[in-house]
This record gives C-alpha cells, sequence and structure tokens, in this order.
C-alpha cells in the first residue's frame, strides 16, 4: 500500500533495532517505507528508515505504536498472527 506520507509501499518490521531487525530494514529501505516499532532507535539505522518506540512486551505501548503507524500510513495490513494475545491486539486495526 503506498500512501499520501510516503509514495512506496509501507512495511513494518518489529524489533527493528536488533541485528536481524537492522539487516531486514536495510534490505527493503530501497523499496519500501521502513517502519520499526522498538523500544530503542537502531543504532544506524538507514536512510528513509522511520522508527516508533515501542516496548513489545507491553499491550497498551502496541496499541499506541499501531494507531500511531494507522494515522501516518493507514491501516491496511497483513500479519501472520498465530496466538490468542496478537490476534487481540489486531482485532481492532483490521477489517
Amino acid at each position: 500500500m503506498t500512501t499520501e506520507q510516503s509514495p512506496k509501499p509501507v512495511i513494518l518490521i518489529t524489533g527493528s533495532s536488533g541485528l536481524l531487525g537492522q539487516a531486514l530494514a536495510k534490505a527493503f529501505v530501497k523499496d519500501y517505507c521502513v517502519v520499526g516499532l522498538d523500544v530503542k532507535e537502531p543504532d544506524e539505522p538507514p536512510e528513509g528508515h522511520h522508527h516508533i518506540g515501542c516496548d513489545l512486551t507491553d499491550d497498551e505501548h502496541v496499541r499506541k505504536a499501531l494507531d500511531s503507524v494507522g494515522q501516518t500510513y493507514g491501516t491496511h495490513s497483513a500479519s501472520a498472527a498465530d496466538d490468542i494475545q496478537t490476534k487481540k491486539i489486531w482485532k481492532g486495526y483490521t477489517r
């Protein structure tokens, strides 16, 4: 999905400050608007990476972060949610 804020499709990376998250951000930033969720900002974020501070172990932090993503980039999303808690969190953000 492209948005008014970004001509590129948006990709959301959780744990974006970790080794894998940073590698994914670098791999996708050329073709996607990369939005990273993590407690701290990445040490060396690639140009075009957008960070949203979020403690992924705290439901309220996740809700606020997803609200921010939804307000900025829209709410159309695709995800793989296997556990009940994740499904509860996402229930309010899917159509």
